[in-house]
């Protein structure tokens, strides 16, 4: 038998579907639907699917509107053979809708592109955001989608970020905004490892840019024009208000910092190598360097920038 038609579920209209089972002698219910509506209708939905066991936590901390279409693809085998299962999958396009993740505190604007979604988990690569007013490319994957296989839901957002509103998401690295200054294409990367608890957020984020566009004006040997590329990278344990920041740059710079309730601790190590544990307050410079401004180092620790001082170690 067939059925044809539409209807609505769960607040989403349906604009088509197509149900049956062709034969009964070796019985498989199939089931084909398109939809087309908001797309916080659609979430709406998946927050009641059988995704919501695995993901529910990503999906709960999701918010998305605007304009959305979809299409669902169901095989159901009613017969009893080896490897037969139920296969479920489907497509959401979003065209031009707003989103936002309440773990991180990111939001987006225009969001345009397509995910895809099984009864595993869900894909959404490179879809084209607006963030923090410029173009950035935003890409999600759950379940077997993941590339780390050790993770369980992956994120990764390239877009073009103003360096003052990084460091203001890290309080421990507060001291730098007087020091950096500009706009450079940063790519975001964050996870939530295989086996945490469902009511975890992610426990790392690691940013890189090559720092076009951003200007560095810390004292010899860290510094450098906007039109000058340096390898960045930065790990942030999280909570930031709590964890550990990692910075490097280049083989210039390598920084710790780790900040409690009261106070930041902060290791400076110049001339290549890693920085070793921080101290629990104040700021320790080693290293080796050909040049070396001793007395704007001893400025920037004293805070004669506006920032708060920090004893030198």
């Amino acid at each position: 038998f067939t059925i044809t038609g539409k209807g609505r579920m769960a607040s989403v209209p349906i604009t088509a579907f197509k149900a049956g089972i062709p034969h009964f002698g070796h019985a498989a219910l199939s089931v084909d639907a398109q939809a087309a509506g908001n797309a916080k209708d659609f979430l709406a939905m998946l927050r009641q699917s059988p995704l919501h066991k695995d993901y529910g936590e990503t999906l709960d901390n999701l918010q998305v509107a605007g304009p959305a279409r979809a299409d669902f693809h169901m095989l159901l085998p009613f017969h009893v053979e080896t490897g037969a299962q139920m296969r479920m999958q489907g497509t959401v396009d979003l065209a031009g809708a707003a989103m936002r993740e309440n773990r991180w505190k990111l939001a987006f604007d225009n969001v345009r592109g397509q995910a895809r979604y099984d009864r595993g988990g869900f894909v959404a690569d490179n879809l084209q955001v607006q963030y923090d007013g410029a173009p950035g490319v935003l890409s999600l994957r759950a379940g077997p989608h993941v590339r780390d296989a050790k993770q369980a839901f992956e994120a990764e957002l390239q877009a073009n970020a103003g360096i003052d509103d990084l460091l203001d998401q890290a309080s421990n690295l507060a001291w730098l905004k007087p020091y950096m200054d500009g706009r450079s294409t940063w790519t975001v990367a964050g996870a939530i490892p295989r086996g945490a608890a469902q009511t975890a957020p992610p426990t790392r984020l690691q940013l890189r840019s090559n720092l076009v566009g951003t200007a560095i004006k810390l004292p010899e040997p860290v510094s450098k024009p906007a039109s000058q590329a340096l390898a960045a990278k930065v790990d942030v344990s999280l909570p930031m208000e709590r964890g550990e920041v990692t910075v490097e740059l280049g083989n210039l710079l390598s920084l710790r910092s780790r900040s409690t309730a009261q106070q930041t601790g902060v290791r400076v190590q110049l001339g290549g190598g890693m920085a070793e544990t921080p101290p629990a307050s104040g700021l320790v410079v080693g290293g080796r360097v050909g040049r070396l401004d001793a007395l704007d180092w001893i400025g920037v620790v004293s805070g004669e920038r506006g920032n708060s001082s920090m004893p030198l170690r």
